[in-house]
């Protein structure tokens, strides 16, 4: 038993599911030895999970997101937006025929503090929520912490939570602006030709 300790993991854990142990059976053991690691756990602080992301004034809280508009040549036009979660209203955007980075959120965020407060914003004049998924523009850490130089208060909503029930209202935004592009003319300028009556 000696020779086999000194194994490198992984021809040891070949050895051990050879001799039929398989790997339920080892976690079991492990743990009744308490030879387990202790779970990795991200515990997030601050805010409570009610599943509210309606707000009773506005510019309390925005919420952003990220589609992707499919064109007719191959093309892949990507949009990002902010609305405000009082009134539901889309007051900035931003397109790109690449893929967006954490610069576009930037500039986002700047078009939105300045369409909200002016030109010469620099700075929200009280602290407001900046809700948004976990893509990686918006988890940048140049990304966060610009949000908190203007005064924003980044919040990524983790997967599966009550929170994230609530976005609806943003997805069903994303999905009415779709059925309306598939409704307008092909890029290019080519109308689309008419459906015969039957």
């Amino acid at each position: 038993m000696a020779k086999t300790v000194a194994k490198p993991p992984r021809r040891m854990r070949a050895w051990i599911f050879r001799a039929g142990y398989n790997r339920k059976r080892i976690r079991r053991l492990m743990r009744m030895r308490d030879l387990m690691l202790p779970p990795r756990v991200h515990r997030r602080h601050g805010r409570p999970h009610l599943g509210q992301v309606q707000q009773p004034v506005s510019n309390q809280r925005w919420c952003s997101d990220v589609f992707l508009i499919p064109c007719w040549s191959g093309e892949v036009l990507s949009v990002v937006f902010a609305i405000d979660c009082h009134d539901r209203e889309v007051f900035t955007w931003t397109a790109s025929p690449r893929p967006l980075t954490g610069a576009d959120i930037r500039t986002l965020m700047d078009k939105a503090l300045w369409a909200r407060f002016g030109e010469a914003a620099l700075k929200a004049p009280h602290a407001i929520q900046w809700l948004s998924d976990n893509g990686p523009p918006y988890t940048a850490t140049a990304s966060v912490l610009y949000a908190y130089e203007l005064g924003l208060v980044p919040i990524t909503t983790p997967a599966y939570s009550p929170e994230q029930r609530p976005r609806r209202g943003v997805r069903a935004h994303v999905q009415t602006r779709l059925r309306q592009r598939r409704r307008a003319p092909r890029c290019g300028g080519r109308p689309r030709a008419a459906r015969p009556v039957a």
